[in-house]
């Protein structure tokens, strides 16, 4: 099965580079005949050092699916994984003459999306999604959604965001016994919700005593500051700002409980997937958070949920997740042990690869005959296969058309494959 994944991304988005490249990078272990191409502006020395290929050029949706389509009828995949890159003309075009098509979706479009690009998704999203083979989203929320946005079944796959297990080591937990300490480590935005943790805080009548630890930034800190000022909790909260990894991790070692997300529901999603959480997960530290997070339902024992809601936060149930290392000592082990199994990039992939085999046999009635990998097949002395080909209808400038070539120059290509330094052009006489 030879797998084309690509994705329409921003070198200035380093954690979605990071997420497609373990995508990318996990699927090639399960199928090495996986091409990876992220499409999208940067410098190949930007793009150093992924298990991907990167076309760089200026953002433009138009030209990407140009390049899309001139990628798909040179590897000839028998699948392809779109990372939803927003519906346009061109990807509608792009989906009526494609390989079977699995969209991978990360959000409610309708939801996020403003402007033109909103205005696009409702001209050409419907249409351009009837033509997938199936759909990948986040959470069930996510492919309920997009199902209703066609006029027919079609086969769907929940993945949430995974981690890399080697990313994330073990903590060696020191906790002081004074209090019970917790630990919220974050770019603090609207979702995180930390006031409902703090009335929780001020409300509590009984003998414990709690501390917050607040790591990081973001444009919801000062609020907090102000709020634990007004509800006179003192040095029970503690801001540290932004720490490095080593000092982030010495401070989650010192703590009981992991606070995660408390308000996905401001944002009109009560499943979603947050990374903070498999970090707690691996590290070993219980956590709670409010809603429905897709890969730890049901509720395993290390983790409490909130009502999605405003209401404070019930400081007994977090007691009880503090204590819970005193009852369950290998808890911290059983937890690492359920973040690779339900939450590695590993895991994810191997079920996605599942799902792809089931969609292929689903339209074929089998799987494709197996094929030699691109990088074993090679490419005949003689021959001569277009990288990139345009469209006469979106014939570039000439200027354009000289930077997309000294990009493509620029480029490393794999073991056996050369570009060949020639342009045939049947077009304007600039060229």
């Amino acid at each position: 099965m030879r797998i084309l994944c690509l994705a329409v991304l921003l070198n200035t988005l380093p954690q979605l580079l990071k997420k497609f490249d373990a995508e990318v990078r996990r699927l090639r272990e399960l199928e090495p005949d996986t091409h990876g191409f992220v499409l999208g502006p940067g410098t190949p020395q930007e793009m150093r050092g992924y298990s991907f290929r990167c076309l760089c050029r200026p953002f433009d949706r138009a030209t990407y699916m140009n390049a899309a389509q001139a990628l798909a009828e040179s590897l000839r995949p028998d699948i392809i994984f779109f990372r939803y890159p927003c519906a346009t003309r061109q990807l509608l075009r792009f989906m009526r003459a494609a390989p079977p098509v699995i969209f991978e979706h990360n959000t409610i479009e309708e939801t996020e999306l403003l402007h033109q690009e909103l205005v696009n998704e409702r001209l050409w999203g419907s249409a351009s999604l009837s033509y997938a083979a199936g759909f990948c989203g986040v959470t069930d929320e996510i492919n309920r959604y997009e199902l209703s946005r066609i006029d027919h079944p079609a086969p769907t796959f929940i993945m949430g965001n995974g981690i890399e297990p080697e990313s994330v080591p073990a903590l060696d937990f020191h906790a002081p016994q004074d209090a019970v300490h917790m630990l919220s480590a974050a770019h603090f935005s609207q979702w995180h919700a930390l006031e409902r943790l703090l009335a929780g805080m001020a409300r509590y009548q009984g003998e414990a005593r709690f501390v917050l630890h607040l790591a990081g930034e973001g444009p919801e800190l000062e609020k907090y500051r102000i709020i634990a000022r007004q509800l006179q909790l003192g040095d029970a909260v503690r801001f540290h700002g932004q720490l490095d990894q080593e000092a982030l991790r010495q401070l989650a070692a010192s703590c009981h409980v992991g606070v995660g997300s408390l308000g996905h529901h401001r944002i009109h999603m009560i499943q979603y997937a947050a990374l903070k959480h498999r970090e707690y997960c691996l590290q070993g530290l219980p956590f709670f958070f409010s809603g429905n997070d897709v890969d730890f339902m049901p509720l395993p024992p290390f983790v409490a949920a909130m009502p999605a809601d405003e209401s404070p936060v019930d400081m007994d149930k977090v007691l009880r997740l503090a204590r819970l290392s005193e009852e369950q000592p290998d808890v911290h082990r059983q937890m690492r042990q359920y973040a690779e199994d339900h939450c590695s990039w590993q895991s994810k992939m191997r079920r996605l690869h599942a799902f792809m085999g089931e969609v292929l046999t689903a339209r074929n009635g089998s799987l494709p005959p197996q094929r030699p990998t691109l990088e074993v097949e090679g490419l005949a002395p003689a021959t001569v296969r277009p990288l990139l080909t345009l469209p006469a209808s979106d014939a570039p400038s000439a200027e354009a058309l000289t930077a997309g070539l000294h990009s493509l120059l620029r480029q490393q290509y794999r073991g056996g494959v050369t570009l060949c330094r020639d342009v045939a052009a049947a077009g304007p006489a600039d060229w």
